[in-house]
């Protein structure tokens, strides 16, 4: 599989989760069958292939802000899935020195974004979290196929025993570097 190929399906990845874990502001016991969802989106939702939604619509999600990166807005691949998924996220990019106190007064606030796609300790506050479990049966194999590890799926687990968010999946090693000191002799 190619780096864009692997990419993009990593993208296309995280803006499936975006529209299937969305914040709710209330905390009682919301059940995360599909049934659930909006009503437009159910409607608007393709369930297999591209696009993903079948009329576009726009969804938030809150990132970490990289000092060394590009806004993810003005990323190409992210133009391209958001070109073939039908959604256009608007991105809300917190830098990472202020990080936790900014995702502590937006969950205070109870203004919350579509998804988070950066690490939070969901923890806290998985009581706002949509629970993922039956949608992960439903919409997600590859996931499940994930989960089928122990590790992941206890890790992901929050205190009320069930899953509010997913594997990061970041085990690429293409931009990592031995460790060993490179001294050149003669």
């Amino acid at each position: 599989m190619t780096v864009k190929k692997f990419l993009s399906s990593i993208l296309i990845t995280c803006m499936i989760v975006g529209l299937l874990s969305g914040c709710g502001s209330n905390t009682e016991n919301t059940s995360s069958k599909a049934n659930n969802l909006p009503k437009a989106s159910k409607d608007n939702f393709n369930t297999e292939g591209l696009p993903i939604l079948n009329e576009p619509e726009e969804f938030t999600f809150i990132v970490q802000q990289m000092s060394t990166t590009h806004p993810a807005a003005e990323k190409p691949i992210v133009k391209e899935v958001e070109e073939a998924t039908n959604i256009k996220i608007n991105w809300i990019e917190i830098p990472m020195s202020s990080w936790r106190e900014k995702t502590n007064i937006i969950f205070a606030s109870g203004d919350l974004p579509d998804a988070f796609a950066s690490g939070l300790d969901t923890s806290l506050y998985y009581e706002q979290f949509v629970e993922l479990d039956d949608l992960i049966d439903q919409y997600a194999p590859n996931v499940q196929k994930i989960l089928e590890d122990p590790r992941y799926a206890q890790g992901l687990k929050a205190p009320d025993g069930k899953i509010h968010q997913l594997p990061d999946g970041d085990e690429s090693f293409n931009n990592q570097m031995d460790k060993t000191l490179w001294i050149n002799q003669t």
